[in-house]
């Protein structure tokens, strides 16, 4: 599985490289800081999963996912937020994504999540955060 990711925050994307590099079965193959560069590198690196923070500075996190499924649907968005409200969730999952991973989940969450959305599921963390519109 070939996975983008997309975190602003350098400390926590190479964490989340390191975690998801354990898995023999996922390559890693771009890491981006902002909006503009993750779309670059989905065009150039072509991803079965962009992992997106929500947090993005700049552009939309969600605008992101809306333009990448837009332009590649078979790309799966996997969208990482601190934010557990039901309309983050139910927002998320219309402008595209797969997976909703909250970003205190433990790590076999998030390889639970994408190996779901890889199989054509969907997959929302905690069970206080459900899609209103699943």
């Amino acid at each position: 599985m070939k996975v983008l990711l997309v975190e602003h925050h350098h400390l926590f994307r190479k964490s989340l490289r390191m975690l998801l590099e354990l898995n023999d079965s996922i390559r890693i193959v771009g890491e981006a800081g902002n909006g503009k560069e993750a779309l670059d590198l989905v065009e150039e690196v072509m991803p079965d999963v962009a992992v997106i923070d929500i947090s993005l500075p700049g552009r939309s996190a969600l605008e992101i996912a809306r333009q990448v499924k837009r332009a590649y649907s078979s790309i799966k968005i996997v969208i990482l937020s601190r934010f557990e409200h039901n309309i983050y969730v139910d927002y998320a999952f219309r402008c595209g994504a797969s997976a909703y991973v909250l970003k205190d989940c433990v790590s076999d969450e998030l390889l639970m999540a994408l190996e779901d959305v890889m199989t054509g599921r969907r997959y929302v963390s905690a069970s206080r955060a459900q899609p209103l519109n699943a």
